[in-house]
């Protein structure tokens, strides 16, 4: 039995505060981004939606309140996982996508984002493609996918054929 594990390995170092530049085709991109780290400040908790606090985005904006880069509501979850090719993929678990390497800050250090976008793009296009982008650009995050063997359940059909019957409801 086999299952296709993807693993993201984040290797980081501040950048200084440029513009970001995403040489993706065809994908938006952030006139302005903004990043600062959250001293003092107790990290804002995402578990009311499961997604980012209320009144993150408008029109072409994103505010992305003291979110840490690694863990369970991380930045690099979000853009490489749940919203990876600019649209919200729910079924992902946060375990089927482990992030592993990089400093420990990564996982210990939260960042307040504001980014104003060129022209309005949507909620997922700006936590996925565009926030790789930042990511990519300000915390020189290089990105590895790795496929890997792990355990899994294979459902099979027993000796005989199924016995299962169709449903007359």
């Amino acid at each position: 039995m086999r299952l296709v594990s993807v693993a993201v390995v984040a290797t980081i170092a501040m950048a200084q505060s440029t513009p970001p530049d995403s040489a993706r085709p065809g994908i938006p991109k952030f006139e302005v981004a903004s990043i600062k780290p959250c001293k003092g400040v107790e990290p804002v908790s995402n578990a009311r939606s499961g997604n980012l606090p209320n009144g993150g985005f408008s029109a072409g904006r994103m505010h992305l309140e003291c979110s840490p880069l690694v863990g369970t509501g991380g930045l690099i979850r979000k853009a490489y996982g749940t919203f990876a090719s600019g649209e919200f993929h729910a079924f992902l678990h946060p375990s089927a996508l482990p992030v592993e390497g990089g400093p420990d800050w990564i996982r210990s250090e939260y960042y307040t984002i504001d980014a104003k976008a060129e022209g309005t793009p949507s909620v997922e296009m700006m936590q996925g493609p565009m926030l790789q982008a930042v990511l990519e650009d300000r915390f020189h995050l290089k990105v590895r996918r790795d496929t890997r063997p792990v355990p899994a359940y294979e459902l099979t059909v027993a000796k005989g054929g199924p016995k299962l019957r169709p449903f007359d409801g």
